[in-house]
C-alpha cells in the first residue's frame, strides 16, 4: 500500500508516491486510474470567464445540515479545459454538473462534473466526479479546501472504475526574508 503526498504551490499540483510505513514497499507500476486538479483546475475550469459556463439556479436545499443554493451548469467543449487522459492519448470534453453553494459563506461546498460526448474511439466512455469542500484549520486560520473526491469512469463497454480520494493532514509552509543593507562606510574596501 502507498499514499500520495500532494503539494500545491503557485497554482500547481505535484504528487509523490510515498510507501506505507508498515511495508515500506513501492509498487513497480501504477495501473489504477488517478485524478488531478482538485485544488485549482476544477473550480477554475468552471468559473473562469473563458469557460463561458451557463448557470441555472435549481433550488434551495441542505448539504450536511446547512442551507445551500443549488445551481446546474454546463461548459461546452470549445471552452472546456477538462481533459481525459489515457495511455492512448487525451480528449478535451464538454461537461455539466451541479454546484452547492453555502448560503451563509457563499463558498462552494460540493460540485459534480459529468462528461458529455467523448470521441467515438476514445477508451473512456464517461466520467463523473464529485468533490466535497469544507473548512480546514491550518495555522490558526480556516480555509475552504477539498476534503474528498470520488471519480467514476466507464471504460470500453461497461467496465466501471471508481477512485475515492480523501485529503487530510493539511499543512501550510511559508517563509519570509529580510535584506538588511549596510552603510557605504561600513563596507570593507
Amino acid at each position: 500500500m502507498y499514499f500520495e503526498l500532494l503539494t500545491y504551490v503557485n497554482h500547481q499540483e505535484d504528487r509523490i508516491l510515498v510507501p506505507a510505513k508498515t511495508t515500506g514497499e513501492m509498487p513497480e507500476r501504477i495501473t489504477n486510474m488517478f485524478s488531478t486538479g482538485q485544488f485549482d483546475m476544477s473550480l477554475n475550469g468552471i468559473f473562469k470567464p473563458e469557460s463561458k459556463a451557463v448557470f441555472t439556479w435549481k433550488e434551495t436545499d441542505t448539504l450536511r445540515g446547512e442551507p445551500a443554493e443549488v445551481f446546474d451548469y454546463r461548459v461546452q467543449r470549445q471552452n472546456s479545459s477538462f481533459l481525459l487522459n489515457t495511455s492512448e492519448g487525451a480528449a478535451n470534453v464538454s461537461y455539466h454538473g451541479r454546484i452547492y453553494i453555502d448560503q451563509a459563506s457563499n463558498e462552494v461546498k460540493s460540485l459534480t462534473m459529468i462528461t458529455d460526448e467523448q470521441p467515438k474511439k476514445f477508451p473512456i466512455r464517461k466520467a463523473a466526479i464529485r468533490m466535497d469542500y469544507d473548512y480546514v484549520a491550518i495555522n490558526d486560520h480556516d480555509y475552504i479546501l477539498p476534503v474528498s473526491t470520488q471519480v467514476v469512469t466507464r471504460v470500453g463497454g461497461n467496465l466501471l472504475k471508481r477512485n475515492d480520494l480523501t485529503f487530510s493532514n493539511f499543512r501550510r509552509f511559508g517563509s519570509t526574508a529580510r535584506i538588511v543593507g549596510t552603510a557605504a562606510e561600513d563596507v570593507p574596501q
